[in-house]
């Protein structure tokens, strides 16, 4: 099995990572390996972001392995991690609450 690197950007924080993969690789064991290596690992849970191939506009599912992706045939692919609406939302709800209470 092919072992090579990928670049991801994570949107949250605007960091950038280095991630091995392999052909059997799953897009979730991506998401997760950004989460565990972010500035903010530990405040945030995996399960709440997706991966998008920039280049094409296309959310990949998490359930799918990195040889499955790949076959969009894309010379430099643009990979990006980014939070789930939904979670975002309550993020939105909570802050604005906050802001409400604060003298």
């Amino acid at each position: 099995m092919e072992s090579r690197t990928i670049i991801v950007r994570f949107r949250h924080t605007g960091e950038h990572f280095i991630v091995p993969v392999t052909s059997k690789t799953m897009i979730k064991d991506i998401i997760k390996y950004v989460c565990e290596k972010s500035i903010i690992q530990g405040k945030i849970d995996y399960n709440d972001y997706y991966l998008v191939l920039l280049n094409k506009e296309v959310v990949l599912d998490d359930d799918k392995t990195f040889e499955e992706i790949t076959s969009h045939g894309i010379e430099n692919p643009d990979y990006q991690v980014c939070m789930k609406t939904s979670k975002l939302g309550e993020i939105v709800d909570l802050f604005r609450t906050f802001l409400v209470t604060v003298p």
